[in-house]
């Protein structure tokens, strides 16, 4: 990605600029809605790498909002699922 302009980049690795630029400012929180959504398995695993080391560190809460159970990344301890409108809170 190095030496590109934003615009020569992939979808999926804009995507990943995005989160990182957010990420660098250590912020308390960050809401991530469906960011798995549309990248390919690489940037996927790249992704998931970054977060979980993001909450390994401990700085930042992660809100991370998906439909698919396997793209939740390692280290997060409560889930929040919804089940025809009703809310369950419990540990993953």
């Amino acid at each position: 990605m190095s030496g590109r302009f934003f615009g020569e980049l992939s979808s999926g690795a804009q995507r990943l600029v995005l989160i990182a630029c957010a990420l660098a400012r250590r912020p308390d929180i960050i809401v991530l809605d469906e960011p798995g959504q549309g990248l390919d398995d690489a940037h996927r695993t790249a992704l998931r790498g970054v977060l979980e080391e993001v909450i390994r560190e401990g700085h930042t809460t992660i809100l991370y909002v998906t439909h698919h159970r396997d793209e939740i990344p390692a280290g997060i301890r409560r889930v929040e699922r919804m089940r025809e409108g009703v809310a369950q809170v419990g540990a993953l």
